[in-house]
């Protein structure tokens, strides 16, 4: 038996057992490998999630953490050079927090935000065996939010957007 720390009830040993059992259970659903799972099991779950959110790679390692984007390893360099937080899927320590924002967030959600703008006609997808394109495709697309929506403050608007200068302003009569 063990006490209680005010002694007033005592704890028989299949108590004990029942405690920690519950206790080492509620643990299990957060070790490495099963946020590792849970990582993987998301990114199966949508075909955007099996490609680079930034270039045309397949099977993406490593995670944007700033973007909540799955991104190949010469992505997640560039995205570095930006920095924004990378951690590679299987190399890295996950918390349970870090792998509810990825599944609030992932490639097609990126998409939606920063590509709600974008044509393939004006800047296509980068080749990841061209890192100096992949890093402009992701300055224009994360730092410039070029292609981004244009209700609310989050994109800026592109010089197409802008009227000549010898032309009204939109705004004068």
């Amino acid at each position: 038996a063990i006490c209680c720390q005010d002694s007033s009830s005592i704890l028989e040993p299949a108590q004990v057992q029942a405690l920690v059992a519950g206790a080492v259970g509620k643990m299990k659903k957060n070790t490495e490998k099963d946020l590792i799972d849970r990582i993987r099991a998301f990114q199966r779950s949508d075909k955007s999630n099996k490609k680079c959110a930034d270039c045309i790679e397949i099977g993406p390692t490593y995670i944007c953490l700033t973007f909540s984007t799955f991104v190949c390893t010469t992505c997640c360099g560039l995205h570095r050079e930006f920095s924004h937080k990378i951690k590679g899927i299987s190399v890295s320590k996950w918390t349970p927090e870090e792998i509810d924002e990825i599944e609030r967030g992932g490639n097609a959600k990126a998409a939606e935000k920063y590509l709600a703008r974008w044509d393939a006609r004006d800047f296509a997808e980068p080749d990841s065996s061209d890192p100096s394109r992949c890093r402009e495709f992701i300055r224009m697309k994360y730092v410039d939010k070029r292609w981004c929506e244009r209700d609310g403050n989050e994109g800026s608007r592109s010089r197409r957007d802008e009227p000549r200068r010898d032309e009204p302003r939109r705004d004068e009569p």
